[in-house]
């Protein structure tokens, strides 16, 4: 199964341009609840276009086609010892590549190894005219032009359709270790930024009311700097259910993006990620126009509404708007996705 399918992605673009009809792109459908989903969309399905195009170990960088399953991606990358930087959340699902870079969701080492935008090179893309193009590299010095590969992640899919997609991987932790520690939310933010002069530290988050700690390197380092922490080791993957949001009772969250530093929303939170950069919040009725700090997106519930991310100003509401007229003028693809408007 799988295998290059570009022609038959094309031809259905070309076909509903033709016809008038607009498109959701859409791979495992992992991220569904993520955005407005408007009706009456024609699903234009990403899941044959999989398989591996171009892997070199040696180099660090992979390219593979979008509906590649995370899953098979991992095993791959294990093979070599490798694997994806970001961590991309799985939320009970196998997402497909592209599905990861059209949401741009990273996982709780996201402030210590980078984000989706930092590990993508290059990617091909079918345009709204049913023509593919290509963007970046393989490579991380790519100075050709503006990088317009970097639109693709978080763009839900509004701008184009991503056909493949080369990615830098990073050799495999020697060692990891983490360590909880107890304590009131008001204390953790301090606490958090005084390991961070730590190199070893990737990743710091606050769930069940303990600070956990996650130290990656070589067992020399990884031991150095855990021996100076007075917590208790728990198993790691205390991480990935947090990137796989377990922690969430009532399936409705609010997901905050707010300065480290800030006091905002971290007595109400479940659950804190990134370093504390990320509230978790569980509510399904507050007004997302009304929060005065920070950036929050509606994650599952409240499906009847087309406002799930945060408001933006004027200024970048026009920025993607003029994006949005240069790559799909007529709203071919996912529309109404993002903003409910476009």
């Amino acid at each position: 199964m799988g295998g290059d399918h570009t022609s038959s992605i094309l031809d259905q673009i070309q076909q509903a341009r033709a016809s008038g009809q607009r498109l959701r792109i859409r791979g495992s459908g992992s991220k569904d609840f993520l955005g407005y989903i408007a009706p009456d969309l024609m699903v234009l399905s990403t899941l044959q276009h999989s398989g591996v195009i171009n892997y070199r170990p040696e180099e660090l960088v992979i390219t593979v086609r979008a509906g590649t399953r995370l899953s098979e991606l991992d095993a791959v990358l294990a093979g070599a010892g490798q694997y994806l930087p970001f961590d991309p959340p799985q939320l009970g699902g196998d997402p497909t590549v592209g599905g990861i870079v059209a949401s741009g969701l990273s996982g709780p080492g996201r402030p210590f190894r980078g984000a989706v935008r930092d590990a993508l090179l290059g990617v091909t893309l079918a345009t709204a005219k049913g023509s593919a193009v290509h963007f970046g590299g393989e490579v991380m010095k790519n100075v050709a032009g503006y990088d317009v590969s970097r639109l693709m992640v978080g763009a839900m899919g509004t701008l184009a359709c991503i056909l493949d997609v080369s990615l830098k991987v990073l050799p495999k932790p020697q060692h990891e270790r983490c360590l909880s520690l107890a304590m009131p939310p008001a204390d953790i933010i301090d606490l958090i930024c005084s390991w961070r002069r730590e190199a070893a530290l990737t990743a710091a988050a606050f769930v069940d009311r303990q600070l956990v700690l996650r130290f990656s390197g070589s067992h020399q380092e990884v031991s150095r700097v855990a021996g100076k922490c007075p917590g208790v080791a728990v198993a790691d993957t205390v991480f990935s259910d947090l990137r796989d949001l377990k922690f969430s009772t009532t399936g409705n969250l609010l997901r905050l993006s707010v300065a480290v530093d800030s006091s905002y929303g971290l007595e109400e939170a479940v659950a804190v990620d990134w370093a504390g950069g990320i509230r978790w919040l569980e509510d399904s009725t507050l007004d997302l126009a009304q929060l005065s700090q920070g950036h929050a997106v509606q994650y599952f519930g409240r499906p009847d509404i087309k406002q799930r991310f945060s408001p933006l100003s004027a200024g970048l509401a026009l920025i993607h708007r003029n994006i949005k007229q240069e790559f799909d003028p007529t709203g071919l693809f996912n529309y109404q996705r993002l903003y409910g408007a476009w």
